[in-house]
């Protein structure tokens, strides 16, 4: 598996790699469409992230080149899983420009990034 840094679009190559091969246990939020049944089901509690992440596993268990994350690392990697592998922080989304595009005025929500509100969480 190439974990290189590289341009894959809006992406980068190695977060496409570990999403969407499914190495990294993240829920798939968009793949049904409304009219499939299965986008309103539950999912069951520990069936996707970090309880199931194959990369979790190779991460902590040391098979994997006998590389063993441990401590704060691992703990930042579950937490990242269990975010549902978000690809950008907060700081990296507000330095984006709004987005804006064909059919942009008739979304009941659009989307925002540098004017996105502030949410105060104590």
């Amino acid at each position: 598996m190439d974990l290189t840094e590289r341009p894959a679009g809006a992406w980068s190559e190695p977060y496409l790699t570990l999403v969407n091969s499914g190495l990294a246990g993240a829920l798939k939020c968009e793949d049904y469409a409304q009219s499939d049944p299965r986008s309103y089901l539950t999912t069951p509690p520990m069936a996707h992230l970090s309880p199931t992440s194959r990369l979790i596993k190779m991460a902590s268990d040391g098979t994997h080149h006998a590389v063993r994350v441990q401590g704060a690392d691992l703990q930042r990697l579950i937490a990242w899983v269990d975010a549902n592998c978000p690809y950008k922080g907060e700081e990296e989304v507000r330095a984006m420009r709004n987005p804006d595009y064909p059919g942009f005025a008739r979304l009941g929500v659009r989307p925002r990034c540098a004017t996105a509100p502030i949410i105060s969480r104590p």
